[in-house]
């Protein structure tokens, strides 16, 4: 209930599909009458298994240069959701993490990978408030260059153009 009301406060009941079920019974039919999806958050069950499961459909929904966004990637009440993360970035390059921000862990399609990491590292003096919150690279903890940021989340989304982006596709697992 409070879904559908949100949905007619932000005018979108006309835009959304809502697909309710356990995300481990997705499939691509049910999202064969839509597009494919320019943003994705994933902040489902927080246990190993349904992390790699909704990552790896998410995966499989993602337009070239899409973002995915893991939620709870660090928090140490569910650590199975950053034991499932590395699961998904070691059995798979097509999607790659590039930005690890607060809580979340930033994936795009392994294309437009570099390209977010240079739009971070240009951007980066103007969301962090001094060069310490900027961790550069990670190395070694991740098989491709990730953004470590410590900073205000909403800045970063400001500057990455990710607050409100108008017509674009987005799919959200939630439990």
């Amino acid at each position: 209930e409070n879904f559908n009301a949100n949905l007619r406060r932000f005018s979108l009941l006309g835009d959304t599909h809502v697909i309710q079920k356990n995300s481990l019974t997705l499939t691509p039919a049910d999202f064969s009458a839509l597009p494919p999806f320019r943003l994705i958050s994933v902040d489902g069950g927080h246990t190993h298994t349904l992390t790699l499961n909704d990552l790896l459909v998410a995966c499989n929904l993602i337009t070239e240069g899409g973002i995915i966004i893991l939620d709870d990637f660090v928090n140490m009440d569910w650590l199975g959701v950053v034991s499932g993360a590395f699961e998904f970035i070691h059995a798979q390059k097509i999607i790659v993490p590039f930005l690890w921000l607060s809580n979340k862990l930033y994936f795009t399609t392994a294309e437009s990978h570099g390209s977010y990491v240079s739009a971070i590292e240009r951007i980066h003096e103007a969301i962090c408030d001094n060069q310490a919150t900027f961790l550069a690279r990670a190395r070694g903890i991740f098989p491709f260059p990730v953004c470590i940021v410590k900073c205000d989340e909403a800045k970063v989304k400001e500057a990455c153009g990710l607050l409100s982006s108008p017509n674009k596709t987005l799919g959200m697992f939630t439990t």
